[in-house]
């Protein structure tokens, strides 16, 4: 029996490719380590998992069957939206502190 399909809405295109890049320059800079080529590199090597992410896809979709996708789905969409909460609330603390 499969799990009923809750629509987890979260554009896919824009932030697959450009989330990792851009998290991954955050934790660069936030880190202290901020050469531009270790900025870059790390931007690439996000960028290349990505793309072989969504080129097994649909190997992974096969591998993990229905049930193991809405699971990923639901987990990924909570890790988006606690990374979200956090950049917010620090926004805040920043800005009135």
């Amino acid at each position: 029996k499969t799990l009923p399909r809750d629509p987890l809405i979260v554009p896919l295109a824009v932030p697959s490719i450009a989330g990792p890049g851009i998290l991954a320059t955050i934790a660069l800079y936030g880190g202290g380590i901020a050469s531009k080529p270790t900025v870059l590199m790390a931007t690439i090597i996000a960028w290349l998992l990505t793309f072989l992410i969504l080129i097994l896809s649909p190997i992974l979709n096969r591998a993990l069957g229905d049930n193991g996708v809405v699971a990923i789905e639901k987990l990924f969409g909570y890790i988006v939206i606690l990374i979200s909460t956090q950049m917010m609330l620090q926004g805040l603390v920043a800005a009135f502190s």
